[in-house]
């Protein structure tokens, strides 16, 4: 059996100057304590690997798994050098329904390029530098027939409840695009309003 090095660490608090050196701090089960420092995609938004889109207008969905689609889709293009790790979705649905409805993600892989008929406006999440590969949106023909990936709500009728449509959804790279992929807004029924989705871009995956 080879030798391993072993990682030591102080139990408890280590007050420390900035620029001083100290131990790495432990817990008394042998825990390595860690804190916080900033919000958990800020360190790829500096990185300049965090990017969005948003419908700047309300849209409607299409409905279901249907690939003449409205909405917001996210596609990585055929040669991307990159693969798109899904972070954060939101919903904001704005006018009344007329029939129960879910709302979730669907999407799919195909060698065929997305029809890109109404393309939406990426941006970087550092605002003032350029859009990366991921493309979006809001009007196209997708070349695979879509499969739902996840639901995270449903948005009722106005005598069936009350709404429960999402607003923010964490989706936390659970999903990832590789290079001839798209996901998109998906519902059971038609919805219209404003929907958005933020996303890091993976070099060499």
């Amino acid at each position: 059996m080879g030798d391993y090095g072993i990682v030591q660490g102080k139990a408890g608090p280590t007050p420390l100057a900035d620029g001083g050196n100290a131990a790495l701090r432990m817990g008394r089960q042998g825990e390595l304590i860690v804190a916080q420092s900033h919000g958990k995609y800020s360190e790829a938004s500096f990185r300049g690997s965090l990017y969005g889109c948003s419908n700047q207008a309300a849209t409607a969905t299409s409905i279901a798994l249907a690939t003449a689609y409205t909405g917001l889709c996210l596609i990585n293009p055929a040669g991307s050098p990159v693969c798109l790790a899904l972070l954060q979705v939101g919903v904001v649905i704005t006018t009344a329904q007329v029939a129960v409805s879910s709302v979730g993600l669907i999407g799919n892989y195909s060698g065929t390029a997305v029809t890109n008929t109404t393309p939406g406006v990426p941006y970087s999440c550092y605002l003032g530098r350029s859009a990366g590969y991921g493309k979006t949106s809001v009007s196209a023909t997708l070349p695979a027939t879509p499969v739902w990936l996840a639901q995270y709500g449903g948005s009722f009728t106005a005598g069936a409840l009350g709404s429960h449509t999402p607003h923010i959804i964490e989706v936390d790279g659970s999903i990832l695009l590789p290079p001839s992929s798209y996901v998109a807004i998906g519902s059971l029924t038609a919805l219209s309003g404003f929907f958005s989705m933020i996303w890091e871009e993976i070099p060499n995956c």
